[in-house]
This record gives structure tokens, sequence and C-alpha cells, in this order.
């Protein structure tokens, strides 16, 4: 299956303008695909493509681009370009028309990011192979998505030209892993009153210095992925909610909007050690009113959170407190088939 007949589209269109970087030969546009690494929806060249509401997908606005013409910028007299998101549609353009020279080499990468908000930071250096991040302190919600930052550096590529010229796919991925918390009621809890839902991740790390050492090579390390280090600062965030009494809680989180939607810092699983997942809530049954609450210390649920993955938390609500946690690749399944994955994790508490 090709990567690119299973992936979210962006041409920048053909054009005949002239530009200074035309040559004799031809006068043919550079042509870049985009891709996000959480497309819902298969290639569509001719209609816009409508992709499932993500934490972050949505609200990337700018694509930045760095480019090399053998060992020039290729993008000159300015080291990258920014790709911005059309209004509507699928078509992504850059202000300025560039155009192939046959006799060069080129390599090129790029970074996006979500937008900043207040109490919240990210500063890059080294083409965006650096990351310096701060994530805010509290869990907070605006327009209905979550105010941490997603960034994501794409593989790098190299093309050499030819009279068939063809689009350079920009295949951008998570750096940093995707947290989505659920609340299952179990079918015993049917029609049973449980109020005053509270819910809270504590002492997670928001602050850290992550370096790109080994970029993925697209085409050629097939079954790798960007290689990040990072150093973890020692400021915490805490994100805390309070469900709404008369919450819809679905009997199959599958099927569930996440009550809980954030993107995190990578941790090992010493860093893990010190993350908690916290519960409490009260069943009402007639005039008798049960209070519950318990905290689960997370590296026993999953070891660790690992950059471009997703965990997922699930709470069980039964006569008792139950929590499972999961851990998969943070990528819509199929789109990469020959991506060996890191070992799939389950476990339950």
């Amino acid at each position: 299956m090709n990567i690119l007949m299973m992936t979210f589209l962006a041409f920048v269109v053909n054009s005949c303008e002239k530009s200074h970087h035309a040559n004799s030969f031809h006068q043919e546009e550079m042509v870049f695909q985009i891709i996000l690494p959480d497309a819902d929806s298969p290639l569509l060249p001719s209609a816009e493509v409508q992709t499932k509401a993500e934490v972050s997908n949505e609200n990337i606005q700018s694509i930045t681009l760095f480019g090399k013409e053998n060992t020039n910028d290729a993008f000159s007299p300015k080291p990258s370009i920014i790709i911005n998101r059309p209004v509507q549609g699928s078509i992504w353009k850059p202000d300025t028309h560039y155009y192939w020279k046959d006799t060069s080499h080129y390599t090129f990468h790029g970074y996006a990011h979500t937008p900043i908000h207040p109490g919240s930071s990210l500063s890059l250096q080294n083409e965006g192979r650096t990351v310096n991040i701060t994530q805010p302190a509290t869990y907070q919600v605006i327009s209905g998505v979550n105010t941490t930052i997603d960034y994501l550096l794409s593989y790098s590529v190299h093309y050499k030209p030819s009279k068939i010229h063809q689009a350079i796919p920009v295949i951008l991925e998570h750096a940093f892993s995707k947290i989505s918390l659920y609340v299952q009621r179990a079918p015993s809890m049917n029609g049973i009153n449980i109020k005053n839902i509270q819910i809270s991740f504590a002492n997670i790390k928001n602050q850290a210095t992550l370096h790109c050492n080994k970029q993925k090579d697209y085409g050629k390390d097939n079954e790798s992925r960007n290689e990040w280090s990072y150093h973890v600062g020692t400021s915490v965030a805490n994100y805390a909610i309070q469900l709404k009494d008369g919450s819809p809680i679905k009997d199959s989180y599958h099927t569930a909007t996440p009550i809980m939607d954030f993107i995190a810092i990578p941790s090992d699983h010493e860093g893990m050690k010190q993350y908690t997942l916290s519960i409490s809530y009260e069943i009402h049954t007639g005039k008798a009113t049960r209070s519950y609450a318990r905290t689960f210390h997370l590296d026993k649920i999953t070891p660790m959170w690992e950059s471009g993955h997703h965990i997922t938390y699930n709470f069980l609500i039964d006569n008792g407190i139950h929590l499972t946690g999961a851990v998969s690749e943070w990528i819509t399944e199929d789109i990469i088939e020959s991506t060996i994955l890191p070992p799939i994790s389950s476990k339950t508490e």
C-alpha cells in the first residue's frame, strides 16, 4: 500500500510564473505533499479532504519548510519558507513559487506546531531539531481544544530532479506523546446515578529540551523513525477536571469522546514513578450516597510515555474503580505498513 495514498494531502499547486529559481531546461514548479500523521481519510486529489477531529490536526496553521540545493539554500535568500493552511480546501500554497534545477541535488525537511497559548512557550534551534518546550501548568480548553502544544518534525527527504518531476512528501511525525482519558460505566451500573466525578493527573513534568539525534531519511530508513533525546526540567503540571453532573458516560470508551486529551513531554520509567492519576465520585441510590476515591501510580499502568505514541487510559466504574492503560503508535492504522511498531502494552490495575 503506497504511503501517499493513505495520508492527508496538501499540494502546493503547479504554476507557470517565473522565479529566480527557474532554469533554461524546465519551468516546472516545486510541489510538496504536506502529510500529517493523524489523517483519517484516503487521498482525494480532486476534493477537499475531510479529517477526523484530533487534538492537533485542525490546529496546525502553518508548515515551516527548509530546503538545500546542493550546499545552498533552496529558497534563497531565506533558509526556509512558511506554507499557511488555507481558509478552505486542502491546497497549501507558499507566497513565492520555486522551480527545479535538473542539475542540482535537493534536501528538504519541515516542522509544524499548534498555537502557543498563555502559560506555554516554545523555542526552536537547529532548523527545528532542538525544541525548548513549556506546557501549561493547568488543564485548559479554549474553543473546544486543549491548550497543550503539539510539535511535529518531518523526515529528511533527498531528491534529484529528472524530466519527470514528482511531489516531494513532507511527512511530519509527533515529537511528544498524546494522552487520552476515558470513563466507562460497567453494565451493572446502568441506571445508577453517578455524580461529582473529579479526575486529576498530578506531578506531570511540563518543561524540557528535546534534541533530534537522528532524523529519519525518507526512502532509506523505512523501519525507523526520528530519534529524540530529552532533558526534563523540575517544574510540574496538574491537569484536573470535574465532570458536570449528568455528563454521559458511555458503556464502551472505543466509541466515546475522551474526557481529557492533552500533549505531554515523553517520560522514561523513572520519571513515570512520580506521575499519578486520581479519581473520586459519588454514587446515589435512593437516599443513600456512597463516595469513592482512588489514586493510581502510572508507572504501574504504562511504564513510559514515548515520543510519537498515543497513551490511552480508561476508568471503569463498577463496584470499585479499575484503570486500564494501553500504548500504541500515534498514527492512523495502515498509513505506513513497513514501520515496525514498538511493543504494544496494555495493563490493568
